[in-house]
């Protein structure tokens, strides 16, 4: 009994023990073949490097060049036809400025330069350079607009300044003539423009120009006994076309000034004489003037003198009135 048990202890011994190498060996193979397959996509890589496809094999690259073709079609198409090439500039009617001249500023915006070429697409066009270059060269404009026809063709509509009054500056050897504030007192300022001396015996020539409501000279004039004239005497530079001659605010005082006495008082007026920043010299055509104080409350001042001219000066003695004084509290005249 003992014998067979010892039999039975080594016969399980023995096969526990084939087991155990069955396991490695099962485990030595299915590691081979896990390698084998782990290994196997590197190798497919290598394959696959081995065989890539040409660049004119790539949709995307096709796509580039149609893309590319499109894009240098469609600008030459819209820049260089000629279909898009402005040929006719219209201008608007009822302009005093030649519109050959306004013609030709506008073409000179218009045509660009692109490398070599030059064109003039309707498409290039921009419309706020164009405005910003023929208000600067022509100051009798004051708006303008641009519209396009396509495919060829541009709409120029201008609006010229109104004139309001004729302005004119005494000039002496080719310069504007200063009458210097700071040196000219309201005690002597009369006796300046009265001396033999005076303003308009020292002047050499006067330079006339229409100016619009905005203060603002446009065109060169002539000094016309007809129309209302305006003279600045605190300008201490040369003027030119386009300058601000006058403030807005002033002049629209100085011209409410002018129609009161004229429509109001019924009196004509042959100058506007801005003697200083706060003194309004009116030259009657009967030849006396009058002085405003523009700081003060100028239609006060206009009902003080219609008083004065109804109460105290009759109709035969203004011819030999020299002035009337309206700038202070009280009212001072002063015959010849």
């Amino acid at each position: 009994m003992k014998k067979c048990q010892g039999y039975k202890t080594k016969f399980s011994r023995k096969i526990s023990t084939n087991n155990f190498l069955k396991q490695i060996f099962r485990r030595f193979v299915l590691s081979k073949q896990s390698n084998t397959a782990r290994f196997s996509h590197i190798r497919n890589r290598r394959y696959r490097t081995r065989k890539k496809k040409t660049i004119l094999r790539n949709k995307f690259f096709w796509f580039a060049i149609l893309f590319l073709f499109i894009f240098l079609f469609s600008f030459y198409f819209l820049i260089f036809f000629s279909v898009f090439q402005i040929k006719e500039i219209i201008i608007s009617d009822g302009v005093r400025i030649s519109k050959e001249d306004i013609r030709e500023r506008v073409e000179e915006e218009i045509t660009n330069k692109i490398l070599f070429f030059e064109t003039k697409s309707i498409f290039l066009v921009n419309n706020r350079e164009i405005i910003k270059s023929v208000l600067g060269g022509f100051p009798a404009i004051v708006e303008i607009k641009i519209s396009k026809n396509f495919p060829n063709s541009l709409n120029v509509s201008i609006v010229e300044r109104s004139e309001a009054v004729v302005f004119c500056q005494l000039v002496s050897l080719g310069e504007t003539l200063i009458v210097n504030d700071s040196t000219t007192t309201e005690a002597n300022f009369d006796e300046i423009e009265r001396s033999p001396d005076s303003i308009e015996d020292m002047a050499g020539e006067e330079e006339c120009f229409l100016l619009d409501n905005q203060g603002i000279i446009f065109y060169s004039a002539e000094s016309d006994q007809e129309k209302l004239e305006i003279r600045n005497l605190c300008l201490t530079e040369k003027i030119a076309l386009g300058d601000r001659v006058v403030e807005k605010e002033k002049l629209d005082e100085i011209l409410g000034i002018a129609f009161e006495i004229k429509q109001g008082l019924k009196i004509p007026i042959d100058l506007l004489e801005i003697a200083s920043n706060d003194r309004l010299n009116v030259k009657t055509s009967q030849g006396w003037e009058v002085y405003f104080n523009l700081d003060e409350d100028t239609d006060w001042q206009v009902v003080e003198l219609d008083l004065l001219l109804q109460k105290k000066i009759s109709l035969e003695e203004r011819g030999l009135l020299e002035y009337i004084d309206l700038r202070y509290s009280k009212v001072f005249y002063k015959y010849r």
